[in-house]
């Protein structure tokens, strides 16, 4: 295996083919690559000797000393690596001491020969005995340029068996040949301890009494055990800030100095300056609940006590001495809501007849978000997992119940689903070949006939070709049954018609069942069903034609042909079978879908909840994954034939017509195949061929990135996020092409990922990446993942409340994917006590930040509107490049998708300062001159052509940091491994969030204009970090 920056890279056996480490991720494989901060060095011992390089190669095996621009001082090391048959590397000549429990920080400032240069660092662990141990190199694979660049990653974890480590720096990636060559110059490194948790973030609301009380923004994670220090500054209130359509969360953190209760919580009505109010039903409350971590999801993680459940707040809520209870309280605002100034109090009543009243202020911003979504989602949720953990018992009404609330409280987090039809599927039959099984072919006695051949070749089962449709009998009557039929030999076969209820279900007992002999040569049989045969529940019969005579066992084998197979009540002429004959193919019959059904759910998820996609299901359709493949046969014409294909087509033009008439035909994708690897092509292509031949507007999506080999088969690329490069998807996105992309479990740190035990500021930033790099979709693959079967019982799940880590079974082995992969809602906490719940499901803190961020995104989707509207109309240029300038996400916020700011005081001054110039730009359109333009946001084209051309494009994939399997000896190098409520529950204070206070555009367009004038007489700047 080798390190692959343009091309492919491993594929890792993890149980859903997540590339980059080449081996299974199980308990045993703690660590695969670290987290990375923007903090600045603290004075700490550098356990690197000659870690400048100024006393020359003293403590480096490997390299040479360069006085050609150091970093810093007279000297730095060059390696360089011009052998195309081995790996070349510098690495320190003493292994150095690690402590367990102790965190690290790892940095080294490095420069490449060429732009863009792949390279690799890595650090080697050892036992104390200094036994190296396989299979846990921390590789860091990144992309550095032809400038000083510091890399940087903090180490949380290391292996339990680990006593030191050592530093190998590396040009170029590691491979198996060694055929890479390039040379690169590195100095200042670094390797020196850190605090193991991360900095307490927060403002002091109340310092007294016998419970403290801080406000912490919604991205820190707050950890139960660490008070804020007594020197963190104060606020004066807890304070918001938000657009009308838009929720924000701010954190309340109880601190207890004794053992104490909550008793009650009351928020009052926000009063805003110029009247109005935000009304208290749109205040909710709920309890930020805690898992514990006790194995990492990678190097970064953190491990113990973690915030991540939201569940309602019940009270009293119990507040034990020392230990930290935060609150959650988010504000949702109607569309419409008046800008301006709100303010009020939340009043806290404590078991110790304490009583805390929080001033409250929220800042509406004067304009509404987008309720088109700019950023498509396609997220998976398993309705097979709701049963089973809502104890539903498969009940049709109460799964469409519960998949309902789930689909709520996703779409009230701008997030849309896979599949938001649920049970409510689309119906396809063929009227003109109504049997499941079996081929027509020719008959070889009698050219140009046709007939069905049913072939049985299964020792263990029954094959038998089973009629589609139900024929409606009347059971007071009586009907003919006439067949032909030819066995390959002398022996019997079987023509049974089984009896169904009103509702189709079968009724047991009464199949009527007649054997027939054959001789080998057409004998013709016709029977009388009287009805006394016929059970007084029977409305259908169905016929099913066997090759041999059913047996308990299966075991018998033999061909049997079928032809003119006739039907009907008796004395009618008119055959009910259609296609009896066999005479008309399956590839010139006809299609009928049945939407009668799927429509229902369709127009609540994608017109009522407003979701921006699904995916089309294809069924009798090719499909796969990394792990293999499957090629159908749709009424006996096989994948890949002409036949099929002339079929299929229609099979998808006669859904794409619904659609496109219902006005969903533009929300659609087909999303076939999985994680292809590279032999997979040929059918991914051929798959993708025959969806364009049969709708050419339905989009193609393949979780992949840009390959050659691929290029024109694909519509949407959604590549894992260390895969996405600027340097491929612009191009795509230039032809016309969409690119998305997608963590899960992969990759790990540095990448912002959906782990509970990362930084919290993780899981909104990656949609601000998302806006600077012009990406247009994420996608993830599951939102309920609550259990693995292979390593829990069917019939005891496992309890995600109690277990954050999310496992796979593979190969016969149980893994792990981390620590909340695949879950950011959560089942009934007592779910294990079988009671059916008819409820929605609890959100996580992640998924409240992944809303955070898709919000966000549209701030700068809105703001680039408004900005073109002006440009276009001439308006206050030196504002209109203010805001192109705000367009682009700072470095300090955003350098690359592994290298990101973690200081949401950062964040949300940039996010305000965005929100002011929208402000503006909007006050400037309101009183100027009309160009003939649409100037609502909803006038907009609709298309997310891409963010701001960023200089640091190039950075966009952040190298590829841990893209490969980690280094194969002690040497560094590779080392082998293997390969509710409706909407969400909480504290609700009266009935639901229907707040007053919105106003007209024109109560408001005077103000802004006034304040449009005084903005003029100076330039913006992004504010100073605060809220």
């Amino acid at each position: 295996m080798s390190y692959m920056v343009d091309g492919k890279r491993p594929a890792i056996l993890a149980g859903r083919g997540r590339r980059g480490g080449g081996r299974v991720m199980n308990a045993r494989c703690w660590l695969m690559v670290a987290a990375l901060g923007f903090s600045q060095a603290a004075a700490a011992q550098n356990l690197i000797p000659n870690g400048d390089f100024e006393a020359g190669s003293t403590g480096w095996v490997g390299g040479a000393i360069d006085a050609d621009r150091p970093h810093a001082g007279a000297a730095c090391l060059r390696v360089e690596d011009a052998d195309t048959g081995g790996s070349i590397d510098a690495h320190t000549a003493a292994l150095i001491s690690i402590e367990a429990g102790r965190a690290y920080r790892l940095r080294v400032w490095i420069r490449a020969a060429a732009a863009d240069q792949a390279l690799l660092i890595t650090l080697n662990q050892y036992q104390a005995g200094g036994d190296w141990i396989p299979s846990q190199n921390m590789d860091f694979l990144t992309r550095i340029g032809t400038e000083w660049t510091l890399f940087e990653r903090t180490i949380r974890s290391f292996d339990p068996r680990a006593a030191s480590v050592r530093l190998y720096l590396r040009p170029v990636p590691w491979s198996e040949g060694g055929e890479d060559v390039g040379t690169a110059w590195f100095d200042d490194a670094v390797f020196e301890t850190v605090p193991d948790q991360a900095e307490v973030r927060g403002r002091w609301l109340h310092r007294a009494g016998t419970v403290r009380v801080w406000e912490a923004p919604a991205e820190h994670k707050v950890r139960r055990e660490t008070p804020l220090p007594a020197d963190a500054p104060d606020a004066q209130k807890l304070h918001l800030e938000l657009a009308a359509g838009e929720s924000e969360a701010v954190q309340l953190v109880l601190w207890p100095e004794q053992d104490n209760a909550l008793l009650s919580l009351r928020p009052a009505s926000l009063s805003c300056e110029g009247g109005g109010a935000i009304a208290s039903e749109c205040l909710r409350v709920r309890k930020v609940d805690y898992v514990e971590v006790v194995q990492p999801s990678d190097h970064a993680s953190f491990l113990g006590w973690l915030p991540d459940p939201l569940p309602e707040l019940a009270l009293p809520l119990a507040l034990p001495a020392g230990r930290a209870a935060p609150l959650w309280l988010n504000v949702s605002l109607p569309p419409g809501q008046r800008a301006g100034i709100c303010a009020g109090t939340i009043t806290l009543e404590f078991a110790d007849d304490g009583t805390v009243s929080i001033p409250v202020e929220v800042r509406v911003f004067g304009f509404d978000l987008p309720r088109e979504h700019h950023l498509q989602t396609a997220y998976g949720l398993w309705l097979h997992d709701l049963d089973r953990y809502h104890h539903l018992n498969g009940n049709p009404e109460l799964r469409r119940q519960v998949f309902r609330l789930y689909l709520e409280v996703l779409a009230a987090h701008r997030i849309s689903v896979y599949d938001p039809m649920g049970d409510d599927g689309i119906g396809i039959s063929f009227p003109d070949f109504d049997w499941g099984s079996g081929r027509i072919v020719a008959d070889p006695e009698a050219p140009g006939n046709q007939a069905l051949e049913v072939h049985d070749a299964r020792t263990d089962a029954n094959v038998a070709a089973a009629a589609q449709s139900l024929l409606p009998i009347d059971p007071v009557a009586r009907y003919r049954l006439r067949w032909r039929a030819r066995t390959d030999s002398s022996r019997s076969y079987l023509v049974a018609a089984t009896q169904h209820r009103t509702d189709g279900s079968w009724i047991s007992g009464r199949n009527l069942d007649f054997t027939r002999s054959g001789d080998g040569t057409w004998l013709s049989e016709d029977v009388l069903i009287e009805s006394s045969s016929l059970d007084p529940q029977a409305v259908f019969l169905r016929l099913h034609l066997y090759a041999c005579p059913w047996t308990a066992g299966g075991e018998q084998t033999g061909t049997t042909w079928f032809d003119d197979v006739f039907f009907a009540a008796e004395g009618q002429a008119e055959n009910r079978l259609a296609n009896g004959d066999f005479e008309t193919l399956p590839q010139d019959g006809r299609v009928a879908v049945d939407f009668s059904r799927a429509d229902p759910a369709l127009a609540f998820a994608l017109d009522e909840l407003g979701m921006d996609s699904f995916r089309l299901p294809l069924p009798y359709f090719a499909s796969g994954d990394w792990t293999g493949h499957h090629t159908p046969e749709l009424l006996g014409l096989a994948w890949g034939t002409p036949e099929y294909e002339a079929l299929y087509q229609r099979v998808i033009g006669a859904m794409t017509a619904h659609l496109e008439e219902r006005g969903w035909l533009a929300k659609a994708y087909a999303y076939w195949y999985d994680e292809p690897q590279e032999a997979d092509y040929p059918l991914v292509l051929e798959g993708m061929e025959l969806i364009r031949r049969g709708e050419p507007r339905l989009r193609r999506l393949l979780t992949e990135q840009f390959e050659p080999a691929l290029a024109g088969a694909v519509d949407i690329w959604s590549p894992l996020l260390d895969y996405f490069s600027t340097s491929w998807s612009r191009a795509r996105q230039a032809l016309g092409e969409e690119v998305w992309w997608y963590v899960c479990t992969w990759p790990p740190a540095p990448y912002p990922g959906n782990f509970i035990d990362h930084e919290g500021i993780e899981h909104r930033i990656r949609y601000w990446m998302a806006w600077q790099y012009g990406v247009q979709g994420d996608l993830y693959w599951s939102v309920n993942y609550w259990t693995c079967d292979g390593a829990f019982p069917p019939d005891a799940p496992q309890d995600p409340w109690t277990d954050p880590m999310a496992y796979n079974f593979y190969q016969g082995q149980v893994g792990t994917w981390g620590n909340g992969d695949g879950r950011l809602l959560y089942p009934p906490r007592a779910f294990a006590d079988g009671r059916t719940r008819i409820e929605g499901p609890v959100p996580s803190l992640r998924l409240e930040l992944i809303r955070d961020g898709i919000e966000d995104f549209e701030y700068f989707w809105l703001l680039r509107d408004v900005a073109e509207r002006a440009e276009r109309r001439g308006l206050a240029p030196e504002r209109v490049a203010e805001a192109r300038r705000l367009l682009d996400v700072p470095a300090s916020l955003v350098a690359s998708t592994s290298q990101y700011g973690a200081d949401p005081d950062r964040l949300h001054a940039h996010r305000r300062a965005v929100a002011e110039m929208i402000e503006e730009l909007l006050a400037l359109l309101a009183g100027g001159e009309p160009d003939g333009g649409t100037d609502g946001a909803d006038g907009a084209d609709g298309t997310m052509d891409g963010g701001p051309d960023a200089d640091r494009d190039g950075l966009a994939d952040g190298g590829l940091d841990a893209g490969g399997e980690d280094g194969a000896g002690p040497d560094g190098g590779a080392d082998p491994g293997l390969g509710g409520d409706r909407d969400g529950g909480g504290l609700e204070i009266g009935g639901g969030c229907g707040c007053g206070g919105a106003g007209p555009w024109g109560l408001v367009a005077l103000p802004l204009l006034l304040l449009l004038a005084l903005r003029l007489l100076r330039r913006r700047r992004v504010l100073a970090p605060g809220r």
